[in-house]
């Protein structure tokens, strides 16, 4: 349980909560494994450099050696808005 009795279950719930607050500038990891299967993770805070955050990344997909790996690359994470016909979205 969190403060005043709040569930926090998932990302959303952390946000909702204040506890984080994700930005445009946060990192998107994207490794390809040799058996052509991707993962992709958002890395922050944003201030964080480029390879710091590839490092981050593989920590957490738990890579510590990288000859299952085909590829890495990391890009700024770019917030958009689109407007559909039943409301805003927000990426």
């Amino acid at each position: 349980m969190g403060r005043a009795g709040l569930k926090l279950q998932t990302r959303a719930d952390l946000v909702t909560a204040g506890l984080h607050n994700p930005t445009n500038m946060d990192w998107r990891v994207r490794v390809v494994f040799n058996d052509d299967t991707e993962k992709v993770v958002r890395v922050s805070p944003s201030n964080l450099s480029q390879e710091q955050a590839i490092e981050r990344a593989k920590r957490h997909m738990l890579i510590f050696e990288e000859t299952c790996v085909k590829s890495i690359d990391a890009t700024r994470v770019n917030k958009s808005t689109d407007v559909a016909k039943f409301g805003m979205i927000q990426k």
